[in-house]
């Protein structure tokens, strides 16, 4: 994160859940996610909330009302059988923190964005649509009940690097938006040329507001 904001010359505020550290160590809850505001964005706009170092939310006042921007992180299932029940119930809290986060603005709008590692025949590439499982649908079921659509395009690569000494192609960064800020979608795409020291592919998102 910090090589990032490197890149970004300081022009943008650094959102994201402090760190405890004790006896000079850091918690092992540091933050998976955060937000990078533009300052030239009024700070009376916009609030933010960290729910855990896997969910934070952005909320934004809009032309159409108040956007909720929720940025998830979801751990991937790897690793030994241990590992990955442990993966798994981590995997499941997050869900469940966003779910309990979208509840306290649930009239208001909503965007989900996030690293998900998950595969489902809605987003992921043919290959690896065969792949998903119960949270792939548990999140497409949350997505579903608060009217939430997929602007990512299936197939769309945004993580680029190796697995288990293989390269491999995946759509793992998804991007979800209520119908109202959906139908105001220009355009929700990768952008390789952005790609600075990482496997993951920024994707810029905009919207019509």
């Amino acid at each position: 994160m910090a090589t990032y904001s490197q890149a970004l010359a300081g022009r943008f505020h650094v959102l994201l859940r402090l760190t405890i550290i004790r006896d000079g160590r850091e918690d092992s809850c540091r933050p998976r996610v955060c937000f990078y505001i533009n300052k030239k964005i009024n700070p009376k706009a916009w609030s933010v909330q960290h729910y855990s170092r896997d969910v934070s939310t952005l909320s934004v006042k809009t032309a159409l009302g108040v956007a909720h921007i929720h940025n998830v992180y979801v751990q991937s299932k790897v690793g030994s059988p241990e590992e990955r029940d442990r993966a798994t119930g981590i995997a499941q809290a997050a869900l469940t923190v966003l779910h309990r986060a979208m509840q306290r603005g649930r009239s208001d709008h909503h965007i989900v964005v996030g690293d998900f590692n998950l595969h489902h025949p809605l987003w992921s590439k043919p290959r690896q649509a065969q792949m998903r499982d119960d949270d792939a649908n548990e999140l497409v079921n949350l997505m579903g009940d608060y009217g939430l659509e997929l602007l990512t395009e299936r197939g769309m690569t945004t993580v680029d690097g190796a697995v288990y000494g293989s390269e491999v192609q995946s759509t793992l960064d998804l991007t979800w938006a209520s119908t109202p800020l959906a139908d105001r979608c220009a355009r929700c795409q990768d952008q390789p040329q952005w790609l600075f020291i990482a496997d993951h592919i920024p994707v810029l998102t905009e919207l019509d507001l």
